[in-house]
């Protein structure tokens, strides 16, 4: 009797990929956000930095195209909650980026690295610093927990169907 359960299974489920198939356009959508924002590393870095010190730019630039760029119907999901949970993480990362254009200032020889602090601020940091420093850390907080439903969400609908 189990026989029939579970081809009777395999035919409903069959038929609901028909209907579900994931959208290509969606799946290449998301292949591009990975490989911008996770596959170098950047997200880590936003997760796990503490911005009263200095970073290297190249933790920067991915956040900066992403937010140039992403904000057009090109790089908009069909899946409507996909969309949805997209446009959240691309919210919390253009407030992340602009308050850390507005806030941080290129640092050394070369201006490879970022910083909340001037290289001529010598002794104790000040007070405003510090608190820059802790809204860039609370806003990256954010960005990463917007980042972390919309992966979890876009793992079940293109690739657990």
């Amino acid at each position: 009797m189990e026989i029939p359960i579970i081809s009777t299974f395999g035919f409903l489920k069959n038929i609901w990929y028909k209907f579900h198939k994931p959208n290509k356009h969606d799946i290449e959508l998301y292949d591009k956000y990975k490989k911008l924002l996770i596959e170098n590393g950047s997200i880590r870095f936003y997760k796990n930095h503490e911005f009263q010190s200095s970073f290297k730019n190249e933790y920067w630039t991915p956040l900066s195209n992403y937010i140039d760029f992403w904000n057009s119907i090109e790089y908009e999901f069909v899946d409507k909650k996909l969309n949805d949970a997209h446009k959240n993480v691309y919210s919390a990362a253009f407030l992340l980026g602009q308050t850390i254009a507005e806030c941080t200032f290129f640092i050394g020889e070369g201006n490879y690295m970022r910083c909340v602090r001037h290289d001529e601020i010598q002794g104790e940091t000040p007070n405003d610093i510090k608190e820059n420093a802790k809204n860039i850390n609370e806003l990256a907080k954010k960005f990463i927990e917007y980042h972390e439903l919309f992966v979890k969400l876009a793992h079940s609908k293109l690739y657990n169907s």
